[in-house]
């Protein structure tokens, strides 16, 4: 059993445990390719699509947009072509997601390490849902989770407080105070489960300058092992 405060660890998914911006190249190269999309560099175009695509998941977040508006919209702005099924280019999208996403270095031996500390650990992400589950299950760290919350399923995405609590819930753990949500995201990850009344964590591998208050701040995740000694 952990000897200090915490109990249960909440982790996002995407670029916290798995490198989704590594995936993201090779779905989009792989999406021009299938489509025959009059694009130039598919590196050049992945840099609009991320900047179209962060945009429309900030205005989802703050509840402006449903996620259908995010995931095809995203595409609309990036090649508006009349005869384009957007739908059909998404799924290509998100097939070559699924098939690149990979855990990043070190993650697996960490979480490992958290359970046989006696951690109990879970994941809250507002992925798509089949492809956040598809990742998981066949990564080595599916066995090690004990919830998978998804906004797609409990129909809310972070950072409304109502997906912290389905978290806690489904990990049969709702003690606020001996609970740690760590994230790369400070708008989605870090603000909401602040809001929600539970400690962060920030995952900041770049060392991005910020002007948020988490409780802890790392730039590689098995910081976390001396941070959870300290506490």
């Amino acid at each position: 059993m952990p000897i200090n405060k915490y109990k249960l660890i909440l982790f996002d998914l995407d670029n916290t445990l798995f490198d989704f911006d590594s995936a993201q190249r090779l779905a989009m190269r792989r999406t021009i390719e299938v489509h025959d999309l009059p694009a130039g560099n598919a590196v050049v175009e992945l840099r609009k699509f991320q900047g179209i695509n962060d945009r429309l998941w900030k205005a989802l977040e703050r509840g402006e947009i449903e996620r259908d508006e995010v995931l095809l919209g995203r595409w609309k702005e990036l090649f508006d072509y009349a005869d384009l099924d957007y739908a059909a280019v998404d799924q290509t999208f998100l097939e070559g997601l699924a098939e690149h996403k990979r855990l990043f270095p070190g993650v697996a031996e960490l979480l490992q390490e958290l359970r046989n500390r006696g951690y109990i650990l879970s994941i809250v992400t507002n992925g798509v849902g089949w492809i956040q589950k598809e990742n998981l299950a066949k990564s080595e760290i599916a066995r090690l989770i004990t919830a998978l919350v998804i906004s797609d399923e409990v129909g809310v995405a972070k950072p409304a407080p109502q997906i912290f609590e389905e978290a806690l819930r489904q990990s049969s753990w709702m003690e606020k105070q001996s609970t740690l949500m760590v994230g790369d995201s400070l708008s989605s990850d870090i603000a909401g489960a602040k809001a929600f009344g539970l400690d962060t964590c920030f995952y900041n591998p770049g060392g991005i300058p910020h002007e948020a208050d988490p409780n802890y701040e790392v730039r590689a995740l098995e910081e976390l092992l001396g941070i959870l000694n300290a506490c």
